[in-house]
């Protein structure tokens, strides 16, 4: 496993102390061949009432679309990409109009995908600065079974009595960035208790940071900081579950798709 990213980490902690199942510890499981992605079956299902769209309609329009987006990931950290799109859009030169409109119905509903995946309701809301950075590393996807609550539970055992506090609301952060002196973070509470720090780390949520921040902070934040928190944004992702009374999707299908043809 890798050694730097927090997911890692966490795997170790939790192989440490004994939370995982053993399909889980499997050296299969483990492995972390980022040059291949992992393959999982989909079923795409289309508006008009066609039980399942064939693959040579559906696969030429995810190819093209993922190609596409990989363009525009190059166009972005470089100058010249090269006439890529037009090598893209040449392949559909002999397709019918009708497969045509059907893969481009396939292409809107896999730029909702992307929406899903980054949180956001469209995709010029994303940096695509950093597009394709992330890989899904093969294996089982790795669950606790009394979920986070174990972890955090064995974490704490080891931490002497009494270090971690509770309930104490932050009023004001009091920071110096021009010496090293000491003493120079002070956390101000509601209660006004102050604890001096050498170092804090702020995980507010993001929208309470844009409305909060110019109290919560004493001197403010730099301006680069700040800018940079004004210019974030944040969407929400929900989680529907449905419940069928039998499958009616492939056996091997952990992916469903529906095309709207009528937008």
């Amino acid at each position: 496993m890798c050694q730097y990213c927090s997911e890692c980490r966490v795997f170790c902690l939790a192989r440490q102390y004994g939370l995982l199942d053993l399909e889980t510890l499997t050296p299969e499981n483990q492995g972390m061949d980022i040059e291949v992605s992992p393959h999982q079956a989909s079923n795409f299902f289309s508006s008009s009432g066609r039980r399942k769209l064939n693959a040579e309609d559906v696969y030429p329009a995810e190819e093209m679309f993922y190609e596409l987006m990989k363009v525009q990931n190059v166009r972005v950290k470089e100058e010249n990409p090269g006439p890529a799109e037009q090598r893209a859009v040449e392949k559909w030169k002999d397709i019918d109009a009708a497969t045509r409109c059907l893969q481009l119905c396939v292409i809107s509903n896999m730029l909702k995908v992307e929406c899903c995946f980054n949180g956001a309701h469209s995709m010029d809301e994303v940096g695509l600065g950093a597009y394709g950075l992330y890989t899904t590393l093969p294996g089982l996807d790795c669950t606790f079974p009394g979920g986070y609550e174990g972890l955090i539970k064995n974490l704490m055992s080891e931490l002497p009595r009494d270090l971690v506090t509770y309930n104490r609301p932050v009023r004001c952060v009091h920071w110096n960035n021009t010496e090293k002196e000491e003493n120079s973070l002070m956390i101000e509470c509601d209660d006004e208790k102050k604890i001096a720090a050498d170092h804090l780390i702020v995980t507010v949520p993001l929208g309470y940071l844009k409305t909060h921040h110019s109290t919560l902070f004493s001197p403010p934040l730099p301006l680069h900081k700040l800018h940079s928190v004004e210019r974030l944004g944040f969407g929400t992702t929900n989680v529907i579950y449905v419940e069928f009374d039998s499958p009616w999707w492939d056996a091997d299908c952990e992916n469903i798709y529906f095309v709207w043809e009528d937008e």
